[in-house]
């Protein structure tokens, strides 16, 4: 009998068993294969919603709470784009209609071709994406109401800004609609919740933050080099004083530990200046004073446990040298909650009000004070106690503003103000330090000032730290 004719034979006799086995091997095999197939198809929308979040944006900088220069994104090639990213909240101009959780984004020309938007919008005018169009119910020429927090120097947890203070409202023509394959779908982040976007034109956002010329992200739609980066970019500013001194200060009030950090080894004068809320002796007080932490500043040589007092706050709750005053100040760190705390020193010398000691610029722009015209003007929110302010604190406001009205040493001072914002609120370096020597010694990469690979990022979270393939795989040995 030949080998031929056994398997014919075989075949016609277990006919059923064959079959069946037959059957469960095309039965394994679809599982197998459809298994493979939703996992590909998984992946393939996944990375598909990932093209549409980003067009051909390839790398960014990221500013985070901070906005830096125009200039930066022009010095990263002549295809990149400035873009501004705040979040907010957008309603109908009668209230009936409103979407929380609403990015607002200022873009430009180069920012409109990588994502293919249909238009660039011009300035006041508007596109929404589809999601947040349908959400409000609008139709093209309604008028959009979109409030965001304006940006503040300090963030608005810190104790000494205005919380309460309204938000800032702007408001657009809505002219278009962006669709998902039109850059609707804009989104720096790896998640699957569509995203409510508005798209301005960035330079009237600019001027709307009251943020001129300046942005928070930029995108470059291939790999970016390495880069420099200055000192506005970094929200730092060199200063030539009267002294011939040049002093290195933030808009922000406190300059980052980081750069502290970095500029710890370069010779000069570190100053941290905060304002408490009384200096008092015995039942003399005095309310809301700036009090400048620092060493030798004037030939000063203070302890830890000594102040020097201006002859006019020594003058008010009548001081004299040996006698024993104590701070109350708010802890930096509490935010609203506004905690006050102590400090028990002794007055080791008056000094007058002049020279140094005379120097207003020792106290920061602080938010709301620089453009006040009266102490009672001050506009810090609940940090301040109108009631408290008398006539002869508004006099020394009209001929000294801010200068500061008591000094402490430098460790001192930061053991009682230091926070996460920073522990320094100045530093004054000899007139030979410049830009470049500062920027030598800045990291810039500690505050956020690299480039991100955000197609890399995308492709990983497309893929996922789970390969659907391999799990549903996994599952279909159960139907098995």
């Amino acid at each position: 009998m030949t080998l031929t004719r056994l398997m014919r034979l075989s075949l016609r006799r277990f006919w059923r068993t064959n079959l069946g086995v037959m059957l469960g091997v095309a039965l394994a095999s679809t599982v197998i294969t459809g298994a493979l197939l939703v996992g590909d198809s998984m992946r393939h929308t996944l990375w598909q919603a990932a093209q549409q979040r980003l067009g051909t944006i390839d790398q960014a900088v990221l500013g985070g709470d901070r906005f830096f220069t125009a200039e930066l994104v022009s010095s990263l090639g002549p295809a990149s784009s400035g873009v501004i990213v705040v979040e907010g909240v957008a309603s109908t101009p009668d209230g009936t209609r409103r979407a929380n959780n609403v990015s607002l984004i200022g873009v430009d020309d180069p920012f409109a071709q990588m994502m293919g938007l249909p238009t660039h919008p011009e300035a006041g005018l508007s596109l929404l994406n589809k999601p947040l169009y349908e959400q409000l119910g609008l139709t093209l020429g309604d008028t959009l109401i979109i409030r965001v927090p304006k940006p503040s120097a300090l963030p608005i947890d810190a104790s000494l800004v205005n919380a309460s203070k309204p938000a800032l409202a702007m408001r657009v023509d809505v002219t278009g609609i962006a669709n998902d394959s039109q850059g609707g779908r804009f989104s720096l982040r790896a998640e699957q919740r569509t995203p409510l976007n508005v798209f301005v034109d960035r330079n009237w956002l600019a001027d709307q933050l009251e943020q001129p010329n300046r942005v928070n992200l930029a995108l470059s739609p291939e790999p970016i080099a390495p880069f420099e980066v200055s000192l506005p970019d970094i929200e730092l500013s060199l200063t030539a004083l009267a002294d011939g001194s040049r002093e290195l200060a933030t808009p922000r009030v406190f300059i980052d530990a980081s750069i502290e950090q970095d500029l710890d080894d370069l010779p000069g004068q570190r100053l941290l200046t905060y304002m408490v809320n009384t200096v008092s002796l015995g039942d003399a007080q005095s309310p809301y004073a700036m009090v400048t932490a620092a060493d030798s500043l004037g030939g000063l040589d203070l302890n830890d446990d000594e102040i020097a007092l201006n002859s006019w706050l020594a003058e008010d709750i009548g001081a004299s040298v040996g006698d024993t005053v104590t701070l109350t100040y708010f802890l930096p760190d509490e935010g609203d909650r506004l905690l006050e705390a102590t400090a028990t020193l002794t007055v080791k010398q008056i000094v007058p009000i002049d020279g140094v000691f005379a120097d207003r610029t020792l106290t920061p722009n602080f938010p709301g004070l620089a453009e006040a015209d009266q102490l009672s003007r001050w506009d810090a929110g609940p940090a301040i106690n109108r009631n408290r302010i008398r006539d002869k604190d508004e006099a020394y406001w009209d001929d000294y503003r801010a200068t500061p009205k008591a000094f402490i040493n430098l460790a001192l001072g930061q053991r009682l103000w230091s926070n996460r914002f920073g522990t320094l609120t100045a530093i004054r370096f000899d007139s030979e330090t410049t830009e470049a020597q500062l920027l030598d010694r800045i990291n810039a990469q500690a505050l956020g000032f690299c480039a991100i690979d955000i197609q890399s990022q995308a492709k990983t979270a497309a893929v996922g730290t789970v390969d659907f393939g391999q799990l549903f795989l996994s599952l279909s040995g159960f139907i098995i």
